[in-house]
């Protein structure tokens, strides 16, 4: 879970699916011998183009699970800040859209509730973090 922070604010980085249209956070699968870090890792650079040396990666993670071709899948996010937000250039295979939105914004593009609940989570934890 990517964020930034402008004008005092914290947005947070959603991508449109363009199979689907859905909203989520960057995301995607481990492949076979990954950590579930190195995924995140090889997926957010793969849709946004971020490198490591792009985010200051804080110790939170949330993890999410949900019904996924008559099973479970189960996804970890990792908080991080953009320090380049304006570096980000998505992968125009897999998104069609994507931008920065307050948690009041996400929790409008968000349709599920899970998805909304860990951006309230973690818009919290961000405000806790960057008040210190």
């Amino acid at each position: 879970m990517v964020y930034r922070i402008r004008q005092g604010r914290s947005e947070f980085l959603l991508v449109q699916n363009r199979k689907n249209g859905i909203w989520s956070f960057p995301k995607g699968g481990a492949a076979k011998g990954e950590t579930l870090e190195e995924a995140a890792w090889r997926e957010l650079k793969e849709e946004t183009r971020l490198k490591p040396k792009q985010l200051e990666v804080h110790a939170d993670q949330f993890t999410e699970s949900y019904p996924f071709k008559g099973g479970t899948r189960q996804v970890t996010y990792y908080l991080a800040r953009c320090l380049e937000p304006d570096s980000i250039r998505i992968r125009v295979e897999e998104l069609m859209d994507w931008g920065w939105f307050s948690v009041e914004e996400g929790l409008k593009l968000l349709q599920l509730a899970d998805r909304r609940k860990l951006l309230k989570i973690a818009g919290e934890r961000v405000e806790a973090i960057e008040s210190r």
